[in-house]
C-alpha cells in the first residue's frame, strides 16, 4: 500500500469515527428536552453532512477502493 493510500484510509477511519461520536450526542438521556436541542441538532447534522461531503466524498472519489458501500452494491 502506498503512503497516500494509508493516509486516505486513516482519514476515512477518523471521519467515520467523528460521525459516530457526534451521533452519540443523540443518545444522551433526555437530550431532546435540552433547552437548546434544536440548535444542537442542527449543528450536529450540519457537521455530519460536512464530514460526509467534504472529507469522505473526496476520499471515495480519489480512492474508490475505500468506498465500502460501492463494493456492497456490486
Amino acid at each position: 500500500m502506498k503512503p497516500d493510500d494509508i493516509i486516505a484510509k486513516q482519514i476515512k477511519t477518523q471521519a467515520l469515527q467523528a460521525i459516530q461520536d457526534l451521533a452519540r450526542i443523540f443518545d444522551i438521556q433526555d437530550v431532546a428536552y435540552f433547552k437548546e436541542y434544536e440548535i444542537i441538532r442542527e449543528g450536529i447534522c450540519r457537521a455530519i453532512g460536512e464530514i460526509d461531503t467534504s472529507l469522505l466524498l473526496t476520499i471515495y472519489q480519489k480512492y474508490p477502493e475505500l468506498d465500502d458501500l460501492k463494493e456492497k452494491s456490486k
